[in-house]
């Protein structure tokens, strides 16, 4: 079903089938050792039921998400400059009266940030709507428009290029200046959810900017940093700034088997290098299980670790000179199978 619905055509009034709240609150919880963050968005009384553990009734929640940490950031650098700014527009109360053209495209905007997949902009949304509820039917002032104003400004302005610059500087500057006043304008609120532990929310009730706020200082505070995974391109919370890394582990093991395919299509046709792996392969594989065996005299291990390493040297220098075309392939080869039965020797009676 839609969120925006028009009206008959004899009818200047449209609908939006956004829930109506009376007090919405987004709530932000972050989890560093597990590299997560949780929101939930509902009415702060439903919110506050839900952290008691009350079950009866059960609390209506709009949203309730774990999500890996970065997510609410990213969802920050996503904008909708002019969409937002005719959503402030269509919803002051002369506007709401004497242009039903620009409130049905105020409605269709909002209809659309709640049907996002964005939880700041479903939350925007939210606080429109709850906004023009409270004012179409009072005069219209400066102090109604500033506010219509703020609670489009998550999706008015990205931060991406503030959280950039950030990086730059933030050996020498402290938060709170390099953000400004303006950040700091609005309250946020502590409540805790039962359990044990107890988890700490921060909570806000009409602007996201006190949450963007405590994101990053609980982030900076933590000596980390934003940055994007070289994999998938996800934003991340990484330990530096400048050195880009991997957001998860599968994302790393991801790339090392692309690096690794890349190799070995760079190689094939190659004799030298096919020849040098398979005897490194040969000496590795059994070093591996000799190494797994208490039984090997200590003596006899140090001596095929000393030799081992002294093949792995020496083959991988004459391997760059076949390919510098500074020896015969042929030959390498040929030292390549000597060193085979040289391991034989040196590990003769051994259990392989």
């Amino acid at each position: 079903m839609p969120f925006f619905q028009r009206k008959p055509e004899n009818s200047h009034t449209v609908s939006c089938n956004i829930p109506r709240t009376e007090h919405c609150a987004m709530a932000l919880s972050l989890d560093m050792a597990y590299q997560t963050e949780r929101i939930i968005i509902g009415e702060m009384k439903e919110i506050a039921r839900y952290f008691e553990g009350c079950v009866n009734p059960e609390p209506v929640i709009l949203v309730d998400e774990v999500r890996p940490m970065g997510t609410m950031i990213s969802e920050l650098f996503e904008t909708r400059p002019l969409d937002s700014i005719d959503a402030a527009t269509g919803f002051r109360p002369d506007t709401v009266h004497h242009r039903p053209d620009l409130l049905e495209k105020a409605m269709r905007v909002t209809a659309e940030l709640y049907a996002s997949s964005n939880l700041v902009w479903r939350f925007v949304a939210l606080r429109l709507w709850q906004e023009y509820q409270a004012v179409k039917d009072l005069p219209e002032t400066s102090e109604i428009n500033d506010r219509l104003d703020q609670i489009i400004c998550p999706v008015r302005i990205s931060h991406e290029q503030q959280i950039k610059s950030w990086h730059m500087v933030y050996t020498y500057s402290d938060l709170y200046r390099f953000l400004g006043g303006e950040y700091f304008d609005f309250p946020a609120w502590v409540m805790y959810q039962a359990g044990r532990p107890m988890t700490v929310y921060h909570v806000t009730d009409f602007s996201i900017l006190p949450l963007y706020v405590h994101y990053l200082n609980t982030v900076y505070t933590k000596q980390a940093f934003f940055q994007y995974c070289k994999r998938c391109g996800r934003l991340y919370v990484a330990q530096t700034a400048k050195v880009k890394g991997f957001c998860s582990e599968g994302c790393r093991k991801a790339q090392q088997r692309d690096n690794r395919k890349r190799y070995d299509d760079s190689v094939k046709g190659d004799a030298a290098e096919s020849n040098y792996r398979a005897a490194y392969m040969y000496w590795y594989n059994r070093m591996k299980k000799l190494r797994r065996d208490s039984d090997v005299d200590a003596g006899r291990m140090a001596e095929l670790e000393t030799a081992f390493k002294a093949f792995r040297d020496e083959a991988t220098e004459r391997k760059r000179d076949v390919q510098r075309k500074k020896a015969d392939v042929g030959a390498f080869m040929a030292w390549l199978d000597e060193q085979r039965g040289r391991f034989d020797e040196l590990a003769e009676g051994l259990p392989l």
